[in-house]
């Protein structure tokens, strides 16, 4: 099938060909002339890839697909009448006067233990990645509430606007990839995880002003990271967390092999408090136990609980008087 827009220029990604005449295939230049100083999608993307070959100005706009389809809706023109109808009451009879378009109930309840009542069966796309959407998101409301439909919150709308959460921030790895590639001068393609996050949450701290850390997990940054020399730099990442002035909790899977509680078994010592949570099989049931190994200056009770949930009370640790 052939290409349904014109690639390799787009006022979207505002890039354009220097020639008129242009191949249909690839949009290159009919005369692609060296030393060229551009602007199009190649002459780009030969600086940093397809990461600048992007909608711009970034959100401030709402992109549309410039694509030229040989057939559309326009097309077609259906004309017919609509025969019979369902839903009516037991025993009534369809008449031109009891099954009007406007009679039909289209309500539907979404949800189990929050439920929400829709005049129409439709859900927004997300919103809330953009300027736009925050600039707009009282309009967005006004209008999906008195629509009776669900406009869905995107999931970096607190990225975009501090207010609209007070109590949870979260950061994405591909959030932390992208602002730590735009801010490598050197432009290399390895990240420096460890920094990269480090960054990220002070940037968040002084932003959000968040009091707790939650990383999970130790196991996907190792997963993602090459260590030189994994004791000091985790020295190093453990006292700038510490600079933070944040109380942060490190997930870290514990190897089936050996009991340590992290991958490099220099974790535990770093760390001013371990909790330790264990899953113990008993025939055809599993149960949790939580202790608390360490926790520097407490006087802490060394035993290892029973942890269980109840839907009312949520978590609660069983303690022998």
């Amino acid at each position: 099938m052939p290409n349904l827009a014109r690639p390799n220029a787009s006022d979207v990604s505002q890039t354009s060909n220097r020639s008129r005449d242009v191949v249909p295939g690839s949009g290159i230049c009919a005369r692609c002339v060296d030393g060229c100083t551009g602007n199009c999608e190649v002459f780009q993307s030969t600086f940093r890839g397809r990461e600048v070959i992007y909608p711009s100005p970034y959100g401030e706009l709402t992109a549309g697909g410039n694509k030229d389809y040989p057939v559309d809706y326009s097309h077609f023109n259906i004309q017919g009448y609509a025969l019979g109808a369902e839903g009516l009451p037991e025993g009534a009879v369809g008449t031109p006067d009891n099954t009007l378009f406007t009679m039909v109930n289209t309500e539907v309840t979404l949800g189990t233990t929050h439920t929400e009542k829709l005049k129409m069966p439709i859900i927004s796309g997300a919103l809330g990645s953009t300027e736009v959407a925050r600039a707009s998101w009282e309009h967005f409301a006004a209008g999906a509430a008195i629509s009776g439909v669900v406009l869905t919150c995107g999931e970096n709308v607190c990225g975009m606007d501090p207010d609209a959460t007070d109590d949870l921030v979260v950061i994405d790895l591909a959030r932390v990839r992208k602002d730590a590639r735009m801010d490598d001068k050197s432009k290399s393609k390895r990240i420096d995880w460890l920094h990269s996050i480090l960054t990220a949450l002070q940037s968040y701290k002084k932003m959000f002003g968040c009091e707790v850390l939650t990383l999970d997990s130790l196991a996907a940054l190792y997963a993602l990271s090459t260590f030189e020399n994994p004791r000091g730099e985790l020295f190093y990442f453990f006292e700038q967390l510490r600079d933070l002035d944040i109380t942060s909790f490190l997930i870290s899977e514990m190897p089936t092999d050996r009991e340590v509680f992290g991958l490099y078994g220099v974790e535990d010592f770093l760390a001013d408090g371990i909790i330790h949570l264990n899953v113990e099989k008993h025939e055809h049931t599993a149960n949790l136990y939580v202790s608390v190994n360490k926790m520097r200056k407490t006087n802490h009770d060394r035993g290892f609980f029973p942890l269980i949930y109840n839907r009312d009370y949520g978590f609660e640790i069983i303690t022998v008087d």
